[in-house]
């Protein structure tokens, strides 16, 4: 019985394990800042060639690193620090992108550090999943506090 699953199972893997590993061109992410509503942004990732991708949602999964204008690091709030800090626990939510589907979600940077006054350079990473391998996603934004 077990040997009949292993088998069951090593050939509903194969296709994983002998294609090649998709790359980040299967899909974008794109972020817009909300100019209105400094420190808020609304990213989306969309499937732009692959049958399937799957985006799993959990505020864990969302790296997120901000400089100032001059390179230098930004300070995280206490509130930033729990969620770099915590365990990638807890239930998570699976989205399925089929090719040219889109999901998108908005992101707090004011929750997460210290914005002051000034110009701000976010970088975003969220990992997708396509046949099993994390395919890593990054996108680049300038942000300005008044």
């Amino acid at each position: 019985m077990r040997t009949t699953f292993f088998i069951a199972l090593l050939f509903a893997c194969a296709p994983a394990l002998i294609a090649q590993a998709p790359d980040a061109s299967c899909c974008q992410m794109r972020i817009e800042s909300d100019a209105a509503s400094a420190g808020l942004l609304k990213f989306t990732i969309t499937n732009l060639k692959q049958p399937l991708v799957v985006v799993i949602v959990n505020a864990f999964e969302t790296g997120v690193q901000i400089k100032r204008n001059d390179g230098a690091p930004v300070d995280q709030t206490e509130h930033g620090r729990k969620m770099t800090g915590a365990e990638r626990g807890g239930s998570r939510d699976a989205i399925m992108l089929k090719t040219k589907e889109s999901y998108s979600e908005s992101l707090d940077l004011r929750q997460l550090f210290e914005l002051k006054s000034g110009s701000y350079t976010a970088q975003l990473s969220r990992d997708v999943v396509i046949l099993g391998a994390r395919v890593p996603l990054r996108a680049t934004v300038q942000v300005k506090v008044p």
